[in-house]
């Protein structure tokens, strides 16, 4: 064989291998496209659900996020009316608790007013008592002057009666000593 066909045996058999390297490399690499379409279309199904299950989600957030604000809404609104209701039931009792010191106010001058005419009436009972004790020891004085003066009229009166029996006594013996002695002429 000349040199010809020996450098054609081995480029041939160079090229062999290197087609059939491409050839391996090639059949290693290759997909099925018809899997891969399939597969991807699996994927994009599955990427849809999960799209529209998001989308679902999504709303149903929204939704909830609506019903939150909208419950949030009217809870500030309900909070806002006790509010309202509270500032007037609060101004309510700042009246009546304004009312309420000022009658306490009253009913502490009424009191010390009170304490003040107790503490005169006191002052006037001590000195009342006093008068009275003063009139009682002068009535007991004069009650003893009295019975001194009683018992020395009663001694004068029983001295009288004696005195006046005794009289008696003597004016009867007078006249019995006048009849005894006669009756006299007068000359």
């Amino acid at each position: 064989m000349n040199l010809i066909g020996k450098t054609f045996t081995i480029f041939v058999f160079v090229m062999a291998v290197a087609f059939a390297a491409f050839a391996s490399a090639y059949y290693f690499t290759h997909k099925n496209w018809m899997t891969v379409a399939a597969e991807k279309s699996k994927e994009r199904d599955a990427a849809k659900s999960e799209l529209t299950a998001a989308m679902t989600k999504k709303k149903e957030l929204n939704d909830e996020i609506k019903d939150e604000r909208d419950r949030h809404a009217r809870d500030l609104a309900k909070l806002e009316f006790e509010a309202v209701e509270l500032g007037k039931e609060r101004k309510k009792n700042q009246t009546v608790i304004g009312t309420k010191e000022q009658e306490l106010l009253d009913l502490i001058q009424k009191t010390s007013k009170m304490h003040e005419r107790l503490t005169d009436l006191r002052t006037n009972v001590a000195r009342l008592t006093e008068d009275i004790r003063t009139q009682v020891d002068q009535r007991k004085t004069k009650m003893k002057e009295l019975l001194a003066l009683k018992d020395e009229l009663n001694t004068v009166v029983g001295e009288y009666t004696r005195l006046e029996a005794r009289r008696k006594e003597l004016v009867e013996d007078l006249e019995k000593a006048k009849q005894a002695l006669g009756p006299r002429s007068p000359k």
